[in-house]
């Protein structure tokens, strides 16, 4: 079951704290790649995807975007803004801080599991551009509910 939290504490090389992604437990623990320590979403894209393709019934039917089992859900930037980061450093929090930073290693397509513990036909195929990417913690930190992104150069540099 995922559970909202006004903060997370993410630790580089793991993942989140307590997660069963960081504990080795996850369905995916199995496959040794990097990049399965965090997921992101866009809350704005899937709005906009379940709004559009369904005349806005699978919104209606989808009670949290959290129930989309991805572990961080932002605000402020569209699916394809997202998509088109990966390969690229995000930084949490100030300009100015040393903020938890991820890299952006791939997109994280939707799955039938979704689709079936949300009871919402055809969720996986309308979302399969949206499902967020995968990450891996490469400066662990604490972040929290309404904190700013940024987008870092490939050698960590503001951009």
């Amino acid at each position: 079951e995922m559970i909202s939290r006004p903060s997370a504490n993410l630790i580089a090389g793991v993942g989140i704290e307590g997660d069963r992604y960081s504990k080795h437990i996850g369905t995916y623990s199995v496959l040794d790649e990097p990049g399965r320590q965090l997921t992101l979403i866009s809350a704005d894209g899937v709005e906009k995807a379940l709004s559009s393709l369904s005349g806005g019934k699978m919104l209606e039917n989808l009670k949290s975007i959290g129930n989309l089992r991805r572990n961080v859900v932002l605000r402020g930037i569209s699916a394809d803004e997202l998509r088109k980061t990966i390969g690229k450093v995000i930084q949490f929090g100030e300009e100015s801080s040393n903020g938890p930073q991820v890299f952006e290693h791939r997109n994280c397509v939707p799955c039938m599991y979704n689709e079936r513990k949300n009871k919402i036909p055809g969720l996986m195929e309308c979302l399969w551009e949206t499902g967020g990417v995968s990450c891996e913690v490469i400066r662990g930190g604490t972040i929290q509910v309404g904190e700013t992104i940024l987008l870092l150069d490939d050698d960590h540099g503001r951009r």
